[in-house]
């Protein structure tokens, strides 16, 4: 809560950070709202609810971090990476589109089994995930070329679990 980027003094804190020498700014807005299931749970009028606050508080967020690139921005001080899965709506938020476009941001998808994600708990303990993921860099980040890999089923199953089965 201390560091509630919405708060005067937690934005401060990220200005802050930015100063340093060779900072990088990783930005991992809460995707909820963006899940490919909220076209099925908003057929619910309790979910319809709960899916608006999880848009109101992306739009804010968002908002800000917007705020925050006009005010303290320029191309070669820092480098910024977003991350969100693959699937997330929100890759797709015209706000966001443009943003990422006028900056010159680019994209790397990868998949977490090919990077050794794997359930740790029940009785898929150790069976890949195949977890999506995209990161998009500042055009100055080496990042895509380093994390591209998406599955090819090389790894030793041809089974994956879901991230939430391996949690349990």
């Amino acid at each position: 809560e201390d560091d509630d980027f919405l708060s005067d003094s937690g934005y401060q804190k990220v200005v802050d950070a930015l100063r340093m020498p060779n900072p990088i700014l990783f930005v991992s807005l809460p995707c909820t709202g963006g899940c490919p299931w909220q076209t099925v749970n908003k057929n619910h009028p309790a979910c319809r609810r709960m899916l608006a606050k999880h848009h109101r508080l992306f739009r804010a967020l968002f908002a800000q971090l917007v705020r925050l690139f006009h005010e303290h921005h320029s191309s070669d001080n820092f480098k910024t990476i977003f991350e969100w899965p693959r699937r997330c709506k929100y890759w797709s938020d015209r706000r966001v589109a443009k943003f990422l476009s006028s900056r010159g941001f680019v994209n790397a998808d990868f998949d977490g089994c090919m990077y050794g994600l794997v359930a740790e708990k029940g009785p898929e303990s150790g069976t890949p995930i195949n977890k999506p993921w995209r990161v998009s860099c500042s055009s100055n980040s080496s990042l895509p070329s380093r994390l591209n890999l998406k599955c090819d089923r090389s790894h030793r199953s041809e089974e994956h679990t879901s991230e939430l089965q391996s949690r349990q």
